[in-house]
């Protein structure tokens, strides 16, 4: 049991590393037994960092709309180190300019510059959460909509394989493959229900058929180029989830 307790808490550090900048100590060399738990643990933190933003929100209260959203997307990004958006900056690039060869857009997602393309994307990205965060937000928008978008990751892992030979995405997958998938099940499962608790029925199916969406998309566009999927490919899925839930959220309650 001990074990077992302590497993899991590397886990959760793993995780917590992995997917904030929170000083947590490093777990980059944990055996194989605690990155195949790792996975687990990221709607979790999505949902530590839905917290925050929480914190934040109400510190921030008394400012305009504009800077309420404003400050919240910076905080969301400061806890996050960028992380996400570094994949989606690196993969927009490649994407463009992999002229559709799969080893010319690995290639390219590798290279530290930031592109025109990369450049566009980050703008859009940022403006249309603040615009969505300015049209609607509570403390509900800001502890599912990370929460969800980490939720996609485990099936994204589950369901392509990893395009490149090395890299922590691939180890973590390679130490998930030796487990039952029935666990990822039952934690998705239970993630994609248990916003029920928080929101409409209708909004709740809004919500879940954009998700999917969403995700199949993501898949699709993955396996077409690359056949599989990288680090930065992850980082695309949890900055286009959590745009995506904005805007469902927003547009939802402007229409309603």
């Amino acid at each position: 049991m001990m074990f077992s307790s302590t497993r899991h808490f590397q886990a959760f550090k793993a995780a917590v590393q992995f997917m904030t900048c929170l000083p947590v100590g490093s777990s980059v060399n944990s055996p194989d037994d605690v990155r195949s738990e790792v996975l687990f643990w990221y709607p979790i933190v999505g949902a530590m960092i839905g917290a925050i933003l929480i914190l934040v929100d109400w510190l921030v209260s008394p400012l305009s709309h504009f800077l309420q959203a404003a400050l919240l997307v910076t905080i969301w990004v400061i806890i996050t180190g960028a992380l996400h958006l570094d994949g989606l900056a690196d993969f927009a690039d490649a994407w463009v300019g992999g002229l559709g060869s799969r080893e010319r857009t690995l290639e390219i997602m590798q290279d530290p510059r930031c592109g025109p393309i990369a450049v566009v994307a980050l703008t859009l990205t940022l403006i249309l959460k603040i615009a969505a965060l300015m049209a609607f937000h509570n403390w509900v928008v800001l502890l599912l909509v990370p929460m969800i978008a980490r939720l996609m990751i485990i099936p994204a892992f589950h369901s392509l394989p990893y395009a490149r030979q090395l890299g922590i995405s691939g180890e973590i997958q390679t130490a998930l493959s030796s487990q039952s998938p029935r666990k990822s099940k039952v934690i998705v499962a239970t993630g994609a229900v248990l916003p029920l608790v928080f929101v409409s029925p209708w909004l709740w199916i809004l919500m879940v058929v954009a998700a999917m969406a969403t995700f199949w998309l993501w898949r699709f566009v993955m396996y077409k180029r690359l056949q599989g999927f990288t680090g930065d490919c992850i980082g695309l899925l949890v900055e286009v989830s959590e745009l995506v839930m904005l805007l469902v959220f927003a547009t939802f309650a402007l229409t309603t």
